[in-house]
């Protein structure tokens, strides 16, 4: 039964086109193994990848075993990687955060390398159920409560429609081997949790409570595909650019419209304002002045100026649990930053800058080149040269210099002279396993 609606779900709301090569993320658990096997049958081309992240001794190596057992049997190719994962945790991150983190990056990897078109996981309707009682729990908006996505980037998730009990039953009516995680049957975790006390006693009171949220959560995303767009629309008749990057607000306009703070909040807080300081600007006085990193917000008569802050003043990169953002440095300058496990493509690009980050010390600073100043440059063996001999060297003149950026370690050290070379003790070697890209971006 199971394997006609699959069928049919794929025909009729298709997540790839015909014929497209599938990499499917196969961890030997019960709702993977039912992933790969539908798939098998409905006559998919693709691989198996599995992610052994050494967190269960025996357990994760038996896991493995299955997934490349598996594979034989279908003939089908396989990949493996191994991580000790406890000694790639990044500060501030929890094991689980990691192994995602370190998943969806090597899988991502495999899928260029392989030339695999898409990346399927086994997210089914109770999972979805799960995410978003967990996010509706610890706050979230109509983003949050969209739940899993079908399809994000090159992730697609074909399960979703599909309720726990539904895959149990196909699994055991094709007696498929899958292994159990012990940590499962935990309660330490929230989403476990909310998997063994909340769930049971929905489905107690409304039977199917898995796939009506499903179709909840499709409402929702479509509900915050209409809230951007009006977004953008208010902004456009509220909004005026002032030149230099900034841009000022008619709060007479902002205030006519619906949900004034919410409006100030969506267009702010991506520049680093809090809600806080949004509640701030509807409320205070002529001549306040908030800041956030890179950006000030004054309250005027009329209106708010917001404006990137003078240039020379430090910007800081701090880890704050993520795994890419942007930086702004100026009004037409910025970092774009990514984080990853994957080992990235090189070349010979001076705007994007590779360094090993088990060797960083949070938080980066980027500052102005001030006299003094010295670092080992990338290709002079480790040796120290003064950023005055490198300048002269590189034919940099005075004005060039005075607006140079420097990006500098935890430590005091200078790691990349931005744009134009990376410090050889940061450099990549064959014994580096997480990488910070850095690229510099200037509309000039």
């Amino acid at each position: 039964m199971l394997l006609y609606q699959f069928m049919q779900q794929t025909e009729r709301e298709p997540l790839w086109p015909a014929g497209a090569r599938l990499l499917v993320a196969v961890s030997g658990g019960m709702d993977s193994v039912a992933l790969a096997d539908l798939l098998f049958r409905a006559g998919c081309t693709m691989g198996l990848a599995h992610v052994n992240f050494r967190l269960r001794a025996e357990a994760s190596d038996a896991d493995a075993a299955l997934v490349e057992a598996m594979a034989r049997q279908y003939g089908l190719p396989h990949f493996e990687v191994c991580y000790d994962t406890m000694s790639l945790l990044l500060p501030g991150e929890s094991v689980q955060m990691a192994a995602r983190r370190l998943r969806y990056g090597w899988l991502e990897e495999v899928r260029r390398r392989e030339g695999y078109d898409y990346i399927l996981t086994a997210h089914h309707a109770h999972d979805n159920l799960e995410t978003m009682l967990m996010r509706f729990t610890q706050g979230c908006g109509l983003a949050g409560l969209g739940g899993i996505p079908p399809a994000n980037g090159r992730v697609l998730r074909p399960l979703l429609s599909f309720t726990r009990t539904a895959i149990a039953e196909y699994v055991a009516g094709r007696e498929l081997p899958f292994r159990e995680d012990a940590s499962n049957a935990s309660d330490y975790y929230l989403r476990n949790k909310i998997r063994h006390r909340v769930t049971p006693a929905l489905e107690a009171i409304q039977p199917g409570v898995a796939l009506t949220a499903a179709d909840n959560a499709r409402r929702f995303r479509e509900a915050q595909a209409l809230y951007a767009y009006a977004v953008a629309a208010l902004r456009a008749q509220c909004v005026r650019p002032a030149g230099e990057g900034g841009f000022d607000i008619d709060m007479e306009a902002l205030r006519a419209a619906p949900s004034a703070r919410t409006l100030l909040f969506e267009w702010l807080s991506p520049l680093g304002f809090t809600a806080e300081q949004c509640r701030q600007a509807l409320t205070a006085g002529i001549g306040t002045l908030l800041k956030a990193a890179g950006y000030t917000l004054l309250v005027a008569e009329g209106v708010c100026r917001i404006r990137p802050e003078p240039e020379g003043e430090e910007r800081i990169l701090a880890w704050a649990g993520l795994t890419e953002g942007t930086l702004n440095l100026g009004p037409k300058e910025r970092i774009a930053w990514t984080l990853t496990a994957a080992a990235p493509e090189f070349g010979a690009d001076p705007a994007v800058a590779i360094a090993d980050a088990d060797l960083l010390h949070w938080p980066l600073t980027f500052r102005r080149w001030a006299a003094g100043d010295w670092f080992c440059p990338l290709g002079m063996q480790g040796r120290r040269q003064k950023l005055q001999d490198f300048f002269v060297n590189q034919k940099i003149d005075r004005q060039q210099r005075q607006r140079q950026w420097l990006c500098q370690n935890g430590n005091g050290d200078i790691v990349w002279v931005v744009g134009r070379r990376l410090d050889d003790r940061y450099k990549i070697t064959a014994n580096t396993s997480r990488y910070l890209i850095l690229r510099y971006l200037c509309t000039d």
